[in-house]
């Protein structure tokens, strides 16, 4: 038991008046001589004194005990709470609100700027502070008096001439109703808000990069629902950030069940591959778009995508010329050469090797290809015309050379060509042009060449004159 002074005069009351009157009626009752019934009482008076007076020391003794106690607690309680505020880099104060005092730590004048052994007032404390912060802080002090609500304020101080900032934490103690004291704390956070500030301009940065990229962005939850879109979605497909809290708009974007699952399976793979889908605008217009998916955390998606329906139709349109080129090629054998002057890469079509008997694959494809394939008596001629086109001497490259068949015999090609492609120097990279079989032509120029010869032969020897009269024109020829 804790003997406190109010317990301990009530025990002793208590104690005396049951000896005091249970000891006069016992010995009363024993006793009938008066001298000794005396006698009796003054040792009982004597023993009550001394045995009281042990009594009382141990409680006293006992009490003193718990005070000793009790403040070596408080003390390590003390020392453990500076410890923790030194570690935590904490200042402590306490506000007297009945008498208007302030008592503090020396780590609080420490932190303010103010001087150790300075009497502490609210009013040296809100001379440090910023004039834009001053309002704040008064009502905040103001609110935990007259409410006893918790007080917690951040606000920025000069110090040493330079902008701290400081959070002041403090709990009210009320009494009656009536806050009485606050016990409280302060602690420097500047490093905090400079964290804070960088952390803010970093996603700003992000923000603005994610909304003025020229591209799809979304995040995707585990639930595969898109929880945010950036600018781009919004402008080309006219959906809106409030259409994604309203709904799952994966749902009007790939509105076809098969198209949907797959986009789904493709998200979760987030495999960095892109995959081709067909998406849905808000307005009904479909696009082709191609995606492809990051995992930024354990349950959430970034999805990136393109609009590639330009290229599509580019696409489109290139095919349908290669394949009207490849018919107009074939219809008229004609044979594709693509030349890489720097490399000496040398692309062939199909029909450019069938015009020679081989298939493309039984052909190098470089220029030594073509000299090799190409009469002796041509090649000259030839680069000297190609040198004279690239040399801009004359508009295209066109040559009528001979080149072996596979078989052994000389087949007749029109050679024509033009520069494809300059560096920025201006000097020719890629030469391409065409062979067109021109053998058929040639045997017929040769027969005729031969039958002007015999008539000649013919003529001469039968000693007759040959004349030519074209009407059109009036015009008469005669031979030799």
């Amino acid at each position: 038991m804790k003997f406190t002074p109010f317990r301990t005069a009530v025990i002793y009351l208590t104690f005396a008046l049951i000896w005091i009157f249970t000891t006069d009626l016992i010995l009363e009752s024993l006793v009938d001589d008066v001298t000794l019934l005396t006698h009796l009482q003054i040792v009982k008076g004597w023993f009550y004194v001394i045995l009281t007076a042990g009594v009382l020391y141990l409680m006293m003794k006992s009490y003193e005990d718990f005070i000793k106690n009790r403040k070596e607690k408080q003390e390590s309680v003390e020392a453990n709470l500076r410890v923790a505020l030194k570690a935590a880099n904490l200042g402590a104060w306490n506000y007297d609100a009945v008498n208007e005092k302030m008592y503090v730590s020396e780590k609080h004048q420490v932190l303010l700027g103010l001087k150790k052994n300075e009497e502490p007032t609210t009013k040296k404390v809100f001379e440090k502070i910023v004039d834009d912060d001053l309002d704040r802080v008064r009502n905040a002090v103001r609110n935990t008096i007259n409410d006893g609500s918790m007080y917690e304020v951040e606000y920025r101080i000069l110090k040493n001439g330079e902008i701290r900032w400081i959070r002041s934490i403090g709990t009210p103690v009320k009494k009656s109703g009536k806050v009485v004291k606050v016990h409280g704390v302060i602690m420097d956070i500047t490093s905090e808000k400079l964290q804070q500030e960088e952390l803010l301009i970093g996603k700003q940065y992000f923000q603005r990069i994610y909304d003025s990229l020229p591209v799809f962005l979304n995040v995707i939850d585990e639930n595969m629902q898109i929880i945010d879109i950036n600018k781009y979605i919004t402008d080309r497909l006219g959906y809106k950030k409030e259409d994604v809290l309203s709904e799952n708009i994966l749902n009007r974007m790939a509105p076809d069940k098969v198209d949907f699952e797959e986009a789904q399976q493709h998200i979760k793979k987030a495999d960095g591959r892109w995959n081709d889908f067909d998406i849905q605008s808000k307005d009904g217009e479909v696009l082709k778009t191609s995606w492809t998916t990051i995992r930024i955390s354990d349950d959430t998606y970034l999805g990136i995508g393109v609009d590639v329906t330009e290229r599509y139709r580019l696409e489109k349109e290139v095919k349908e010329k290669e394949e009207r080129l490849s018919l107009a090629v074939k219809g008229g054998n004609i044979g594709i050469w693509d030349w890489n002057i720097k490399t000496g890469e040398l692309i062939i079509s199909d029909e450019w090797a069938a015009q020679l008997g081989y298939k493309k694959e039984e052909l190098g494809a470089d220029y030594n290809t073509w000299i090799k394939l190409t009469h002796p008596g041509d090649v000259e001629e030839s680069l000297n015309l190609i040198d004279k086109h690239i040399n801009s001497e004359l508009d295209y490259y066109e040559n009528e050379i001979r080149m072996r068949h596979k078989n052994g015999h000389w087949v007749w090609v029109m050679d024509r060509g033009e520069v494809a492609e300059r560096d920025e120097k201006g000097n020719a990279v890629r030469l391409m042009g065409v062979h067109i079989d021109i053998t058929g032509r040639k045997n017929l120029e040769k027969k005729i060449e031969e039958s002007r010869e015999r008539l000649k032969v013919a003529t001469d020897s039968a000693n007759v004159g040959l004349w030519e009269w074209y009407p059109q024109t009036g015009n008469v020829v005669f031979d030799e």
